[in-house]
């Protein structure tokens, strides 16, 4: 199969949806397919690799981890001309999006959309929010021409179906529980991630792992800290990997409000194993998450997540089972839950023992087989009916 590929964001971006359609493109090859990636020009390095195809771009307003890319329609079409896709493959709906859409639906190509991203969530922390509907409406004029549209969580294909999206199907995520796995030893993880990071000793850890942006409802998380007596918030330490806009502002408020924050930036690769491996609770309040990469790296970390009940969360973090989940933005449900955890150790055992068993069962090489054979299905009968 010729699958072509469209997307905004690609790596080296590094986001949970740059790194999937990476290793959607890299399956596809090793499986014998031929895959054109149309992607974002790299700030970063120069790419090797003949198949990814880069144009200028810009940040896009609405999510400055994509990248709007600016590109001349007439050389696309000649590329695909020269490609002839099998099939088209469109993973953000915007400037790139709409020519690989343009190209299928002119030239009757089978077109399939992956849903990654609730933009219409994001307008708000952006007082954007009079342009939902318009966006909305475009959104699902843009997936009408899709003959299916993989959602990565049931929460989410279920949002997409209510809206009208068509032949919504679910394509979910995997993890790398070889990289994220829990400490053979706990105590060796937290001495070597004080040493490495300049820990505080003997604390309870508290982690957070993501964009540092409003919509990740980090807020949350700060007033939460807020709360907690001063005799029991001196035990905790709580590490924020990543980074973004709002970053300066939960510096100032750590330090205004004495909080134990440490600030540890951008992390990948066996730095962010470790900090997952030295963490005691994973926290993650974002009620914006199509998915939640994240939240599955923790979980095969053998951390229990406290997260809010929304999105692609749900269908990850079981209640009372290998986390809890908290009603989004509501700080009291969140603290009540991080003071039992907090309080006990036994609860956190059983969660972080259920969590490493769940993140077992989400593999990527079945994940991609069962999208691959999906496809292939679709690509059969188009050609049988044509």
């Amino acid at each position: 199969m010729k699958l072509a590929l469209f997307t905004d964001t690609y790596v080296p971006d590094v986001n949970g949806v740059a790194l999937t359609l990476k290793r959607w493109a890299d399956y596809l090859k090793n499986q014998g397919h031929q895959v054109k990636v149309f992607a974002p020009e790299s700030k970063e390095k120069k790419d090797s690799s003949d198949h990814i195809i880069r144009y200028k771009s810009y940040p896009f307003f609405l999510y400055p981890d994509l990248e709007a890319a600016i590109a001349n329609p007439l050389e696309i079409k000649a590329k695909l001309d020269r490609f002839k896709p099998d099939l088209i493959h469109v993973a953000t709906p915007f400037n790139l999006g709409v020519l690989g859409r343009r190209y299928a639906v002119k030239y009757g190509v089978p077109f399939v959309a992956s849903y990654h991203t609730n933009f219409d969530q994001y307008l708000k922390s952006y007082n954007l929010d009079w342009a939902k509907g318009i966006l909305n409406f475009y959104l699902n004029w843009f997936h009408q021409a899709c003959q299916a549209v993989f959602a990565p969580s049931s929460v989410t294909a279920d949002q997409l179906k209510e809206q009208g999206y068509p032949n919504v199907k679910i394509w979910p995520r995997g993890v790398d529980h070889h990289h994220f796995k829990p400490a053979k030893v706990k105590d060796w993880a937290k001495h070597e991630a004080q040493a490495k990071f300049k820990l505080e000793k003997n604390k309870l850890t508290i982690l957070y792992v993501g964009r540092l942006a409003t919509e990740k409802s980090l807020d949350v998380l700060i007033d939460t800290l807020k709360e907690i007596p001063p005799h029991l918030l001196y035990k905790l330490q709580v590490n924020i990997v990543g980074d973004g806009p709002i970053r300066q502002e939960i510096k100032r408020q750590a330090r205004e409000f004495d909080l134990p924050i440490n600030l540890l930036g951008f992390q990948q690769g066996d730095n962010l194993s470790l900090l997952y491996q030295a963490g005691d609770i994973f926290f993650f309040p974002s009620a914006t998450e199509t998915f939640g990469n994240v939240v599955l790296e923790a979980l095969a970390s053998g951390l229990p997540v406290i997260g809010a009940k929304a999105g692609g969360v749900k269908d990850l973090v079981k209640q009372a089972h290998n986390g809890i989940l908290c009603p989004p933005g509501e700080v009291e449900a969140f603290l009540d839950a991080l003071l039992f955890l907090m309080n006990n150790a036994s609860v956190r055992q059983y969660y972080a023992k259920n969590a490493r068993a769940f993140a077992l069962k989400q593999s990527w090489d079945q994940i991609m087989k069962e999208l691959l054979e999906e496809l292939q299905d679709l690509v059969d009968n188009q050609a049988f009916f044509n």
